[in-house]
């Protein structure tokens, strides 16, 4: 699988291409990093430990190094030219919702119980307690 993945990195650095899609995961070749883009993603809820936790514990197309992407990261595969009633995500990505996606990322705010997320309606990222549930799209490293 990960002799598969080399040959389509270093195909896309050739064409040009940034992101493509391989079974239930995306592959943003210009960073190297692989998203998930499966169903779950539109499915799963869990609050930001859970969903750290739910990253830590998947096993996707025989990767098993997920984890929760950072802002920076998820900066990385936004688009917000498309369209008001389209989520603002690469259009390579067929599993995405008009909602709140956790982040790893943590804010100081009330004893850093409170974490980023991304509002994919918008593109926006926000922060409010890390208690309440919200969708989960995870990342993994690609090849170096």
């Amino acid at each position: 699988m990960k002799a598969i993945l080399s040959v389509l990195v270093i195909c896309s650095f050739s064409f040009g291409v940034d992101f493509y899609r391989t079974d239930s995961h995306v592959v943003d070749a210009k960073h190297k990093l692989i998203w998930q883009d499966d169903e779950a993603t539109v499915k799963v809820l869990r609050n930001q430990a859970d969903a750290n936790k739910y990253c830590e514990n998947l096993e996707l197309d025989g990767i098993t190094d997920w984890r929760l992407p950072s802002v920076k990261e998820f900066e990385y595969i936004l688009d917000k030219k498309r369209g008001y009633s389209e989520p603002k995500i690469n259009k390579a990505f067929q599993y995405a919702l008009l909602d709140h996606y956790w982040l790893k990322d943590k804010t100081w705010r009330n004893f850093f119980r409170w974490g980023y997320y991304v509002f994919l309606k918008s593109g926006t990222f926000y922060y409010e307690n890390n208690t309440y549930p919200k969708y989960i799209k995870c990342v993994a490293d690609g090849e170096s």
